[in-house]
C-alpha cells in the first residue's frame, strides 16, 4: 500500500488548480468509468465522468446509462472540429480489492486486444493504482458530489498529474505498468477488457467508440450497459451542396452533310447549325462559295433557333471541282463557321 499512499499523496498535493473530476475512486469499492481524450496538436486533455461505476455497468441493470453525449459537453467543442487523426482516447475504471475475497482488477480500453496488459496480481495492482491516483489528481483537492457527471479540459501547461500525456500516473501505457498503449482514435473501436488480479486474466467486454462525439459501448459478452443517457443524438445531416452551374458557353457550329454530293442522283445535302449562349437568340445568315468565287446567300433565318436545319437536293449550281463551302453566321455578332464540301456532276 506504500505505492497507493504515495499516489495519492502526491496526486492530492499537485492537482489543486484542477476544477474536479467528481470520478468516484475509493478504497476497496467499485470506481466510476471515465473517458480521457488527448489533442496531440495542443496537448490539451479532455476528460468525462461516465456517471457508472464498474460494478453497475458490468451489470447493465436496466434504467442505468452511459453518460457518453460528449458531443453535448462545451469543454469538448474543440475537440470535435479536430481531426481523427490529431485525438486519442482511452476509458478506464477501477474496482479495487475489497479484502473480502471477490474478484478485484481494473478496466480499460486496448487497440490491441490484451497483449498490452500485464497478467499477475502485482502487475494488475501497479496499473490500478495508476489509474486511482490519475483519478484523485482530476477530482483535485475541492469538494465533489460523486453523483454530478462532470469534465473538464486540462492544457498543456496546466496540472501535470492531470494531463494525460505529462501525468506520471498515465500516458498510453499506463506509467509504463503496461507493454502497449490503451489509446485509439475516435474512430477506430478498442476493446475494454475488465483486468483480474484475482484470476491473472483479461475478459473482453466489449468495445468503444466515439465517432461523432458519442461514446458508444457494444457489448460481446452481455455484459455492460449500452444504452446513452438522453439517447444516441441524430446526427445532423450535411446539407447538400447546390452544383454550380456549368457557364453556358456563345458559340456556332456548322454541320453539313454527306462530305461528297453528285448532282446526278439528285443528293440531298443537309444543312445543321447549332446554337448556343448568347447566339442561340440570334437571326442567321447563311452563305455558300463555290471554289474561290463570289460568296452567295443561300438564305436567312426568320427567327433564332438552337438548331436550325435545311436540307434541298444538290444542284448543278452549286457543284464544284473546288469544293463548296457553305458558311452560317449570327447577324448581330457576325459570330460564323463553315464547313466545305466536294459536290460533283456526275
Amino acid at each position: 500500500m506504500k505505492l497507493m499512499k504515495k499516489l495519492l499523496v502526491a496526486s492530492m498535493v499537485t492537482a489543486s488548480c484542477q476544477a474536479g473530476a467528481a470520478i468516484k475512486g475509493d478504497h476497496g469499492a467499485p470506481g466510476e468509468l471515465f473517458v480521457v481524450v488527448q489533442q496531440a496538436s495542443t496537448g490539451t486533455t479532455f476528460f468525462k465522468d461516465l456517471g457508472l461505476t464498474a460494478d453497475k455497468f458490468l451489470a447493465a441493470t436496466p434504467g442505468t446509462c452511459l453518460d457518453g453525449n460528449v458531443s453535448a459537453d462545451p469543454n469538448y467543442k474543440a475537440f470535435l472540429a479536430a481531426a481523427s487523426s490529431d485525438l486519442t482516447y482511452a476509458v478506464f475504471a477501477i474496482n479495487p480489492n475489497d479484502g473480502q475475497g471477490n474478484d478485484w482488477g481494473y478496466m480499460a480500453t486496448s487497440p490491441a486486444q490484451d497483449t498490452p496488459f500485464v497478467k499477475t496480481a502485482v502487475g494488475v495492482d501497479r496499473t490500478l493504482q495508476a489509474i486511482q491516483g490519475y483519478s484523485v489528481a482530476l477530482n483535485g483537492t475541492s469538494p465533489y458530489d460523486a453523483t454530478q457527471n462532470l469534465s473538464g479540459l486540462v492544457p498543456s501547461t496546466g496540472d501535470k498529474y492531470a494531463n494525460f500525456a505529462t501525468s506520471p500516473f498515465m500516458g498510453p501505457k499506463i506509467n509504463n505498468t503496461l507493454t502497449g498503449p490503451v489509446t485509439g482514435t475516435p474512430s477506430a473501436n478498442p476493446g475494454f477488457y475488465f483486468v483480474s488480479g484475482k484470476n491473472a486474466s483479461a475478459t473482453l467486454l466489449g468495445n468503444f467508440n466515439l465517432a461523432a462525439g458519442v461514446l458508444q459501448f457494444v457489448s460481446s459478452s452481455g455484459k455492460g450497459v449500452t444504452a446513452i443517457c438522453g439517447g444516441v443524438p441524430t446526427p445532423t445531416p450535411t446539407p447538400t451542396p447546390t452544383p454550380t452551374p456549368t457557364p453556358v458557353v456563345d458559340s456556332i457550329k456548322l454541320t453539313v452533310t454527306p462530305s461528297v454530293a453528285t448532282v446526278k442522283d439528285k443528293t440531298q445535302i443537309t444543312l445543321s447549325a447549332t446554337m448556343t449562349g448568347a447566339y442561340a437568340k440570334e437571326l442567321l445568315h447563311v452563305t455558300y462559295q463555290k471554289g474561290s468565287a463570289k460568296e452567295v446567300t443561300l438564305t436567312d433565318t426568320k427567327s433564332p433557333l438552337n438548331v436550325w436545319t435545311l436540307s434541298f437536293p444538290a444542284a448543278a449550281k452549286y457543284a464544284s471541282t473546288k469544293g463548296t463551302t457553305f458558311k452560317v453566321c449570327t447577324v448581330t455578332t457576325k459570330k460564323c463557321d463553315s464547313k466545305t464540301i466536294s459536290i460533283k456532276q456526275k
